[in-house]
């Protein structure tokens, strides 16, 4: 499985936007953090994911489901005409990963750098 790379940059208004993604398939993790996450909230992703009557939700851009211990987040782009993307990770590696953004993106580095080798997920800030 090919290595994934994902670099944000912190914009004036103190969001982060994609400067760069090294595959559309990966470019869904920068919408999801540079726009629903900030919908969504890490509180609010945390009782979903632990809520067994929740199987799915949407935001903007993209969408979360949960089946069999598995979080796939998907772009709702498809809709308007774009091809189908969707990424999967177990809810673990999921709920690491979210715990890691919420901390690295308070930090506010210039830049963050997301790589994605199999179902590990590693968040990097550079300044």
């Amino acid at each position: 499985m090919k290595k994934e790379l994902l670099v944000l940059r912190l914009g004036w208004n103190d969001h982060y936007r994609i400067k760069s993604a090294s595959s559309n398939t990966f470019e869904i993790i920068g919408m999801f953090l540079t726009t629903d996450y900030y919908v969504y909230g890490l509180s609010f992703l945390i009782e979903w994911i632990n809520d067994p009557m929740q199987d799915g939700t949407n935001a903007n851009i993209t969408y979360l489901e949960k089946k069999d211990k598995t979080i796939s987040l998907g772009d709702l782009l498809w809709e308007k005409g774009m091809p189908f993307v969707e990424l999967k990770f177990s809810i673990d590696s999921f709920i690491k990963f979210l715990n890691d953004w919420e901390k690295i993106q308070k930090q506010k580095p210039k830049e963050i750098v997301i790589t994605k080798n199999g179902d590990e997920i590693k968040i990097e800030g550079k300044n």
